[in-house]
Formats: structure tokens, C-alpha cells, sequence
């Protein structure tokens, strides 16, 4: 039985036409490589949704007063986050968001806004 050829194109087509996945090719200029960067983002959400979403996984996770959730309450500081309720913020929203936090997260992400910025890939 023949199994069935699909160039990686199509296969990214494929992803990119559910709108479960973002894909991005690159080229090296020096040895004429391509590279594929595949994520899960969640695009069937409007911007204006995001921090709506991120408000209610912060509330899950410390059940604390929702008119402190803002864009400039720190998550420990204001929040009452500890290290355990960071992570599991992160987790929620890497699950959420498709967004994969590094080790530097921690030591960066200080507030919402910086965890929004994070999550809809802008610099912090």
C-alpha cells in the first residue's frame, strides 16, 4: 500500500486553516535552509477577548477581588500570587494561549500587562 505524499506546504496550509495553528518560514541567507515555526496560538479570539481570558484565569487561580486585575497590578505584589501561583498562571495560559514561557519569564513577567504583552507576543 502506497502511503500518501504531502509537501510540507500543504501540510502547513492544512494547520494554518483552522485557525489552531500559526506556522512562519524562515530563510538562511548562509546555507540556504528553510525553517518551520509551528504554534498552537488561539486566533479564533479577538484581541479585545485576551485579557478578558487572562482576568479569569488569574481569578481561578488566586480568587482574589476582580477590580485589582488590572493591566498594572503586579501578580505578587498586588495579587498575592507566590512562585506556585505564577506557574500555574503560566501553565493556564500557555494551555489557553498556545504561548510557551521560558525559565526568563519568570524573572520578567511582573504584572498582567507584561504577561498580556507576553502572550500576544509583543517585547516586555
Amino acid at each position: 500500500m502506497k502511503r500518501p505524499f504531502i509537501t510540507i506546504g500543504a501540510f502547513i496550509a492544512m494547520l494554518t486553516a483552522t485557525n489552531s495553528f500559526a506556522a512562519e518560514t524562515t530563510q538562511n541567507t548562509d546555507s540556504g535552509q528553510s525553517s518551520i515555526a509551528i504554534s498552537s496560538a488561539r486566533s479564533d479570539i479577538s484581541d479585545e477577548n485576551h485579557f478578558m481570558i487572562l482576568k479569569e484565569i488569574i481569578l481561578d487561580v488566586l480568587n482574589c477581588n476582580p477590580d485589582l486585575v488590572t493591566m498594572e497590578a503586579y501578580l505578587t505584589y498586588d495579587l498575592g500570587a507566590d512562585s506556585l501561583d505564577v506557574y500555574q498562571i503560566f501553565m493556564a495560559c500557555e494551555e489557553e494561549f498556545g504561548w510557551e514561557f521560558t525559565d526568563e519569564d519568570f524573572a520578567i513577567v511582573l504584572t498582567v500587562g507584561d504577561l498580556y504583552d507576553k502572550i500576544m507576543g509583543l517585547d516586555i
